[in-house]
């Protein structure tokens, strides 16, 4: 009863729960709730943007710590933007988001990139670097292997 209430209710979806835990405090306990009963991990350390959409829910996403995501953009289910810290180096931290940016399903963001406004990551990327502005970013076409 209380996930239909949490996934139908008043915190219909992530994004009402956010705005609602931002406008008052007394909200964190139906933001945890809403994220932990659709497997996500979003911390309040991120920064998310006005008019970010999960059409399919937020279902199996991660976000780490100090991610930030521009306005306007479109995050499929099961997204990973994720931070590096071992071994250091010039990757390591949390993605940077542009604005207007369209993440596919069960893409992979990881380190301390910088994915461009405008930008379009595939379904199924897998970006460790850069990507400018206004890009497109998919995988190389499958093959099959026969024994």
């Amino acid at each position: 009863m209380l996930k239909f209430l949490l996934t139908f209710g008043i915190f219909g979806n992530f994004s009402t729960a956010l705005q609602l835990y931002r406008k008052s405090k007394f909200f964190y306990p139906f933001y945890t709730m809403h994220v932990r009963f659709h497997n996500a991990y979003v911390p309040f350390s991120c920064t998310i943007g006005k008019g970010v959409t999960f059409p399919h829910g937020i279902d199996g996403c991660f976000f780490s710590c100090d991610t930030i995501i521009g306005d306007n953009c479109v995050i499929m289910q099961h997204v990973t933007i994720g931070s590096t810290i071992y071994g250091g180096g010039k990757r390591a931290g949390a993605p940077r988001i542009g604005n207007n940016v369209f993440i596919g399903a069960g893409a992979k963001i990881i380190g301390r990139i910088t994915i461009g406004d405008n930008a379009k990551i595939g379904a199924g990327c897998i970006v460790a670097e850069d990507v400018p502005n206004g890009a497109v970013c998919v995988m190389p076409k499958p093959r099959i292997i026969l024994k």
